[in-house]
């Protein structure tokens, strides 16, 4: 996930090798509902996706969905689960791993699907003995507060905890903390009603100079890039960030 960290497991072998296959992305359960207690958050809803993009478990995927941990040594297997290509009105979805992933059109499952208005994607969780636990659910939405006028925003559904908890990272009161957003870290210090976003700097400009993407938005405004000075940046509950793909929200908890 954007907050996650690598569960290296074996690569089994494959047939097919179009697309490369990472480190398994894993979150531990007892870790994520714990991050569910903090008086505040910044939530993970979902993805800016244009051009062509793999959703898959493991940090080469475009998109990430974690896997969830819930005993110690739980194996997960690497995997890509969907191709999205997103061209401004045109968009395919094909289903690259069956056995974890679903793609569903008016309650049918599909094998490839052009109309995204009607498409929702499945992403299967398994429990320790690899029965189906929950799925995460996304779907394609147009969003025109996206900097980019071409994409989608493939959003999921993190006001259900089991879901939102993989997508979850809690902010204490009044103790800096450092985060993790995409390939930003950042230090993050909430007061009880905003957010002060420092220490991002190093992370953000990149050696060649260029900058990564990163982007805030005040609830009502537009995306902006942040600041290529690093100078600190307030945010308030409701406001947004992007960093890379990742759609990030400030909220209390509560909200």
């Amino acid at each position: 996930s954007e907050f996650g960290r690598p569960a290296h497991a074996p690569r089994p072998p494959r047939a097919r090798r179009e697309l490369p296959l990472g480190a398994v992305i894993a979150i531990d359960e007892e870790s994520w509902q714990f991050e569910l207690t903090r008086p505040a958050r910044l939530v993970v809803m979902g993805w800016m996706v244009s051009g062509d993009r793999v959703v898959g478990n493991h940090d080469e995927a475009a998109i990430v969905v974690p896997e969830n941990r819930s005993v110690a040594g739980q194996f997960f297997a690497p995997a890509n689960y969907v191709r999205l290509k997103v061209r401004g009105r045109r968009v395919q979805a094909e289903l690259l791993e069956p056995s974890e992933c679903r793609l569903v059109v008016d309650g049918r499952n599909v094998a490839v699907a052009a109309d995204p208005e009607s498409l929702m994607i499945e992403v299967i969780r398994r429990d320790p003995d690899g029965e189906e636990d929950f799925v995460v659910p996304l779907v394609l939405l147009r969003d025109p507060t996206l900097p980019d006028p071409r994409a989608r925003l493939l959003a999921t559904d993190v006001a259900d905890p089991m879901v939102g908890g993989l997508f979850t990272q809690g902010l204490p009161l009044g103790t800096p903390r450092p985060v993790r957003l995409g390939r930003i870290r950042a230090t993050a210090l909430y007061d009880g009603e905003t957010l002060l976003l420092s220490d991002y700097l190093d992370s953000y400009r990149r050696p060649d100079g260029r900058f990564e993407p990163f982007f805030v938005r005040e609830t009502g405004g537009a995306y902006q890039t942040m600041p290529e000075d690093g100078r600190p940046v307030r945010l308030r509950p409701g406001d947004n960030l992007i960093s890379g793909l990742a759609v990030i929200a400030f909220r209390r908890a509560g909200a």
